[in-house]
């Protein structure tokens, strides 16, 4: 017998579970089907299968904002570490101070550095806005757009 649940999506309730004699685990959406080791005192036992009500999984507005915002600052420190890894702009730092220190910050090199840094401040700076905007976002609509300009803006 194949395993298969049904249920009323209005209300969540289950209608009716069955399940072959090989199945020991199975989710679904609105219940988990187990067919070994269930304790009959404490649970529902529908035909050797243990019957959950559970509501769907629906993240919150909070839930989606804060993994856009991950995603999208997980996105800023991958471009950053891959152009510049840290080791390189310890390098690049203390470089830098030689150069200030010695009078040097006209030269290319100096230059070079200062543009590379430039370029870690304007995408800090894009993933910045973008986290901004995905925290005042009211929709997910304003979420997403707030991720297309960040992306935007880094290309």
């Amino acid at each position: 017998m194949e395993n298969f649940i049904t249920y009323d999506p209005a209300t969540g309730e289950i209608d009716a579970i069955r399940t072959g004699p090989e199945c020991s685990l199975a989710l679904y959406p609105n219940a988990i089907a187990i067919t070994a080791g269930v304790d009959r005192s404490t649970h529902h036992v529908v035909d050797g299968v243990i019957a959950i009500r559970a509501e769907p999984l629906v993240p919150s507005d909070a839930e989606l904002k804060a993994l856009a915002m991950a995603q999208l600052n997980g996105i800023a420190h991958s471009l950053i570490i891959n152009r510049i890894p840290d080791w390189k702009q310890r390098n690049h730092t203390a470089r830098m101070l030689e150069l200030m220190v010695d009078g040097q910050t006209d030269s290319a090199e100096f230059a070079a550095i200062r543009a590379e840094w430039d370029w870690v401040k304007a995408v800090r700076a894009a993933s910045n806005a973008a986290t901004a905007a995905i925290q005042a976002a009211t929709t997910q609509a304003e979420i997403d757009a707030a991720v297309a300009g960040f992306n935007q803006a880094i290309s």
